[in-house]
């Protein structure tokens, strides 16, 4: 399935919003993510490493999780590690960190 994911773009972090094919498995975690008003990001850092994350945006904006990767890795090595980063969404540990972020 084909999702939305915000990607932070060198060298200022001008946002641009992509699309990213990820397994079907991550379907409901997906809907959970948005219901806590979070959204998939992606930048690659000056050091060449991958930052994914899942970011609470209704919430002043903070990172609840994140996963790194190597940049020379490949497509395949970048998407496993989202889809795995995903599938260990907690929808009520994430409402417990924006109720404390409030």
């Amino acid at each position: 399935m084909q999702v939305e994911i915000m990607q932070y773009l060198l060298p200022d972090g001008k946002q641009r919003a992509g699309m990213i094919e990820v397994s079907d498995e991550c379907a409901q975690k997906l809907e959970e993510i948005v219901e806590c008003g979070g959204r998939l990001t992606c930048e690659l850092l000056s050091t060449n490493v991958v930052s994914q994350t899942i970011e609470i945006v209704d919430a002043d904006c903070f990172d609840y999780d994140i996963t790194l990767t190597n940049g020379s890795d490949g497509e395949a090595a970048h998407r496993k590690a989202l889809e795995e980063m995903i599938m260990r969404f907690d929808k009520a540990k994430c409402r417990e960190a924006v109720a404390e972020e409030s």
